[in-house]
């Protein structure tokens, strides 16, 4: 089969294979800007793996499905890349759903992890997520991005493998 190139990427490359190739070229280049502060292709790259590692220790195996119900942000980029490192599949669901909706969708999903924060606009989302996990034994977590639970780590925590820090863009580079 012939590979049509994109620049030096080719379509039939994974997401985690082209994160690599531009990590490969630009390690140092701003690849996230979140709250003012960037984050390199670098740094980006060692976060998903660490957040890939902990996936990973909860199970989450090469063509397992993870649900997400964030809203696009930081936090998804990270949950993107990091699924698919891991030859997983993720399945973004729009974090206003009702109720019923959620439930129907992650019934018929059926993901082993699912992603979410404190911030979706789904009544009693949390609640029903807890519930669902009694129910479902395939669904081996619920992470909840900005609410860390006792007994797991957050997801800052999941990301804090690197060792240098986001760079702030409010200063002023040295000369």
């Amino acid at each position: 089969m012939k590979k049509e190139k994109l620049g030096s990427i080719t379509r039939d490359m994974t997401m985690d294979e082209a994160l690599h190739h531009v990590v490969n070229r630009f390690p140092n280049r701003i690849a996230l800007v979140s709250d003012n502060r960037g984050v390199s292709y670098g740094q980006l790259l060692a976060q998903v793996q660490s957040l890939a590692e902990c996936f990973n220790q909860f199970g989450l195996r090469e063509g397992d499905r993870v649900a997400t119900l964030l809203w696009s942000g930081e936090e998804f980029v990270y949950t993107f890349f990091a699924v698919s490192e891991l030859g997983a599949v993720i399945a973004p669901l729009p974090p206003r759903l009702r109720r019923h909706q959620m439930e129907a969708y992650l019934r018929e999903l059926k993901p082993s992890l699912v992603v979410t924060s404190s911030e979706v606009e789904i009544p009693d989302g949390l609640p029903a997520l807890r519930n669902l996990q009694q129910e479902m034994p395939e669904l081996k977590a619920v992470i909840v991005t900005d609410e860390p639970s006792d007994r797991e780590l957050s997801f800052s925590e999941m990301l804090a493998k690197p060792q240098d820090g986001p760079i702030d863009l409010k200063e002023e580079p040295a000369q």
